[in-house]
C-alpha cells in the first residue's frame, strides 16, 4: 500500500509498506524513484526501434507500482500513441490522470484493454473510448449494444485477438 508519491527535481518517486501477514520478511519498505526525463527517453529508443511500429507502453497495475498517473501522462506528452492497462477501470483512471495533466482528449494516447472486454465493462468501454481486447463473438455483440444504448454511430476500435493454438486466453 502506498506510503508517499511525489515529484523531486524530475524523479518520480513512490514508497511502499507491506506487513506480513505471516510472510517470512515481516514489515518491508522500499522506495522507487523514476526519473520522467529516462523514462521519456526511454521510450524514444523504443519507438525509434523500426520504421512503421507502434510501441503499446504498458501502464497496468498501477505502471507496475510506479504510479501510472505520472507515468502515463510523460508517455503521451513524448509521442506514446499506445497505453496498456488490464481493465476498463484502469483505463477510466489513464484517462482521467492524462485529462489532469492537462492533455486534451483528441491528442491523448489509444487506451488498450488487454485482458479483454467483460459484459459489465462494455458501456464504460465505450464512453471512455477504450480499445479493447476481443476474441468471443459475445464481446463485440455486448461493445455493439453498448455502443447503441450510447448512440455511438461510428465503428469500435477492437484489438482482435485469434488463438492459433497457444490458448493463451
Amino acid at each position: 500500500m502506498p506510503w508517499g508519491t511525489g515529484d523531486f527535481g524530475g524523479y518520480l518517486a513512490a514508497g511502499w509498506a507491506s506487513t506480513g501477514g505471516g510472510d517470512r520478511i515481516g514489515a518491508v519498505k522500499s522506495w522507487v524513484e523514476v526519473s520522467e526525463r529516462r523514462l521519456a527517453a526511454n521510450y524514444k529508443v523504443l519507438s525509434a526501434a523500426g520504421d512503421g511500429i507502434a510501441v503499446l507502453a504498458v501502464v497496468k497495475a498501477n505502471a507496475y507500482g510506479h504510479g501510472a498517473a505520472v507515468c502515463a501522462p510523460v508517455l503521451a506528452n513524448v509521442g506514446a500513441e499506445w497505453l496498456g492497462v488490464a481493465d476498463a477501470a484502469e483505463g477510466c483512471a489513464v484517462r482521467k490522470a492524462l485529462a489532469a495533466a492537462g492533455i486534451e482528449t483528441l491528442r491523448q494516447p489509444a487506451i488498450l484493454v488487454m485482458c479483454g472486454a467483460l459484459a459489465e465493462d462494455a458501456d464504460t468501454i465505450v464512453q471512455q473510448g477504450l480499445t479493447a481486447v476481443v476474441w468471443e463473438r459475445q464481446q463485440m455483440e455486448d461493445l455493439a449494444a453498448a455502443a447503441a444504448r450510447r448512440g455511438v454511430k461510428s465503428p469500435l476500435a477492437v484489438h482482435l485477438e485469434i488463438d492459433t493454438g497457444m490458448a493463451r486466453q
